[in-house]
């Protein structure tokens, strides 16, 4: 079966048109990750696991103490890791994850400071620079 290529034009204009379609349903995991800042803001004002589970329950989200802990520390551990990500942004403008930013730098630590002595960055059989210093 063969289509009009002004058929195909017409889908074409349709769907790049179409309005961004938002989710009306979410997981429990997401929906927590939502209400984290407000349920962390709850455990502040000396709300426990277990009492805000029980109201998360009784207003339609079910969810267990436990699982709410859960779901909490991996949404506060997920936002710390994009932000180190973002932080370890390199001037080429790629990004280097937090462990490989960390090793740069530890690496950098071990290279001691740079010489301008052509022969001092040379690394002796005892793994000590020429002219650098031990660490």
């Amino acid at each position: 079966m063969n289509i009009a290529l002004e058929d195909v034009e017409s889908l074409r204009f349709m769907l790049t048109h179409l309005p961004k379609q938002e989710p009306t349903r979410v997981t429990r995991q997401r929906a927590i990750a939502l209400l984290a800042s407000e349920l962390n803001e709850a455990r502040r004002r000396g709300y426990g696991p277990e009492e805000l589970a029980h109201l998360l329950s009784e207003n339609g989200l079910a969810v267990k103490a436990t699982t709410l802990q859960a779901y909490l520390h991996r949404t506060s551990t997920d936002q710390r890791t994009a932000a180190k990500r973002r932080r370890a942004k390199t001037a080429s403008g790629r990004t280097e994850t937090a462990v490989a930013a960390a090793t740069r730098h530890e690496l950098g630590n071990l290279a001691g400071p740079p010489s301008t002595d052509k022969g001092a960055n040379r690394v002796g059989t005892d793994g000590i620079r020429n002219g650098g210093h031990a660490t």
